[in-house]
């Protein structure tokens, strides 16, 4: 009864863990923070982190669950508990890594792993209907933890007509705003995304979309054609040069041009930048190097986050404040210093750039609790301000 009580005692640290793993496969992330207050008054203070490694036959299935059309429910079904018991294991992980008893963890808000976004209306048995689906079950994870976990974050946003992506700005606007810079947070994980936080913004005058590829088809490339999971620091990039058409083509595709709200993914119905967007760029230039293929996907992740800033951020940004896995690959962080200004990474700021998303699930999962709407219609175009997640107690 005591941890229970502790998640409502005013002016004790919430202290809430975090979970992540993205659509590029890369790993599970997980942040552990001390947290104070709520919205603009609200304080966080990291205690630890962690990145875990998929076990092999869970990557693997994840991987061909994702870029499947058609996949058992049985599988589905197996997947799902399969994965809430390697959160379990994430978490202990971190915890341990941190020097904490799990016992001292009082909340926990877990992503999941995203099987489908399908946030457009489509017509099925007899109804025009959208959903999201993410792995990883929100009452096993309690049950198997002892602590209360946050989970399924997207779908009451998509049930009031949102994209349910991204989810990331209202994190922004708590840790990143500021009075006096117009900034832009750009996350590249496996898709990037931004947020528009003009000096002064308000929650409600937030702007924030995904832009379009990037780990997702970099990765797949480098695993494609090197056999490496990622090209480190970006170097075979940066030994070779893009394939021009190929970046012309992509980026005259209908959804770079289309304004926000919008949401792209591995498999998003004209945004989809997984297995088969690789393919297709393999057998455009079948010749071609494996460097100017790399080349090819880092211009167009880059090319499409100036399109996209130029055409929708109505201000020029003081500071692009990058995090995510890419903030990493010295290439990319390279070309976008020749787009902007000023280019530097989220760790500058106070907020670890390799555990942002993570991080953010903690914040999102704590708001949860006390109730506090972090949907935000600008961004997502929902009808109203949802409380995001669904809260299961061990």
């Amino acid at each position: 009864m005591n941890r229970w009580r502790r998640l409502f005692e005013a002016g004790s640290p919430r202290v809430v863990a975090g979970v992540m793993s993205g659509t590029s496969l890369d790993g599970i992330d997980v942040a552990i923070a001390a947290l104070n207050g709520s919205g603009r008054d609200l304080t966080l203070q990291l205690v630890g982190t962690r990145t875990t490694e998929f076990p092999g036959p869970v990557a693997a299935e994840l991987s061909r669950m994702a870029e499947a059309d058609a996949y058992p429910v049985d599988s589905l079904t197996l997947l799902n508990a399969r994965l809430s018991a390697v959160y379990d294991n994430a978490i202990r992980d971190a915890a341990r890594s941190a020097g904490i008893p799990i016992s001292e963890i009082h909340l926990v808000g877990c992503h999941g792993q995203t099987v489908r976004h399908q946030p457009h209306p489509q017509d099925f048995a007899g109804g025009a209907t959208s959903g999201t689906l993410q792995l990883g079950n929100g009452a096993a994870l309690a049950a198997t933890l002892g602590i209360p976990v946050v989970s399924d974050f997207r779908s009451a946003d998509v049930a009031l007509g949102g994209q349910g992506a991204p989810l990331v700005p209202y994190f922004d606007y708590v840790t990143l705003r500021s009075d006096h810079e117009n900034r832009i947070a750009l996350n590249l994980g496996g898709i990037a995304n931004l947020t528009a936080l003009p000096a002064g913004v308000k929650l409600g005058g937030l702007l924030a979309f995904d832009t379009g590829p990037a780990n997702m088809a970099m990765n797949g490339l480098a695993e494609r054609l090197l056999g490496e999971p990622y090209d480190r620091d970006g170097k075979h990039a940066a030994a070779g040069r893009p394939i021009r058409s190929i970046v012309e083509s992509v980026l005259a595709r209908p959804y770079f041009a289309a304004s926000p709200p919008k949401s792209a993914g591995r498999k998003s119905a004209g945004a989809g930048f997984g297995s088969e967007f690789v393919e297709w760029m393999i057998a455009q230039a079948p010749a071609a190097k494996p460097s100017d293929l790399l080349a090819t996907a880092a211009a167009i992740t880059v090319e499409s986050i100036v399109l996209a800033v130029a055409r929708f951020v109505p201000f020029d940004p003081d500071v692009l404040v990058v995090s995510g896995g890419g903030c990493r690959n010295t290439y990319l962080m390279e070309c976008l210093r020749g787009h902007f200004a000023r280019v530097e990474t989220s760790d500058e700021f106070g907020v670890d750039a390799t555990f942002k998303e993570a991080l953010a699930f903690a914040v999102l999962a704590h708001e949860a609790v006390n109730g506090v709407a972090t949907g935000i219609p600008a961004v997502t175009g929902a009808s109203r301000p949802a409380v995001l997640g669904s809260i299961s107690w061990p």
